[in-house]
């Protein structure tokens, strides 16, 4: 399992890589062909914001197995050390009921997609854009799963 858990992070962390660079190469690309040869790209705005949102929902998940997420835990510190558990474990089940809503909801969205041309790439439908949703979700519900039942490194 541990093979494969590297593996997976590998994976996931050089497909950020790669969408990011790819992001980047194309907005220079675009700010050159648009400001040097005044000849814009026209459809190089509306896939750097695919690929954006890719690398959003990604590295989110890439966040929750890192624990890199914004935590307000204020009111947890106040709490006696006994209460502190259970409202840790309530808060990772609201955050696993929403994580599946979106995976749901966020498929059936970019399913119904997949027949819309993006707007100004037509080889390009924009229910692959929209899929970037539920495989972040998924995605960051394995990861918040590993998060979970991995034996913290600080104890």
């Amino acid at each position: 399992m541990a093979k494969f858990a590297k593996f997976y992070d590998t994976l996931l962390e050089n497909v950020l890589i790669f969408l990011f660079t790819g992001m980047i190469l194309l907005m220079f690309t675009e700010v050159v062909a648009r400001h040097v040869f005044n000849s814009p790209i026209i459809w190089s705005e509306e896939l750097g914001r695919m690929i954006f949102i890719y690398c959003v929902f990604l590295g989110a998940s890439v966040a929750f197995l890192r624990k890199s997420h914004i935590a307000v835990d204020y009111f947890t510190q106040l709490m006696p050390p006994g209460f502190r558990w259970p409202a840790e474990v309530t808060v990772n089940l609201l955050v696993i009921a929403t994580l599946l809503f979106v995976l749901y909801h966020g498929f059936h969205w970019a399913w119904e997609s997949f027949d819309e041309p993006a707007y100004s790439i037509d080889f390009v439908n924009l229910g692959w854009s929209y899929m970037a949703v539920p495989l972040g979700a998924l995605t960051m519900l394995v990861n918040l799963f590993r998060s979970l039942f991995q034996k913290d490194k600080t104890d």
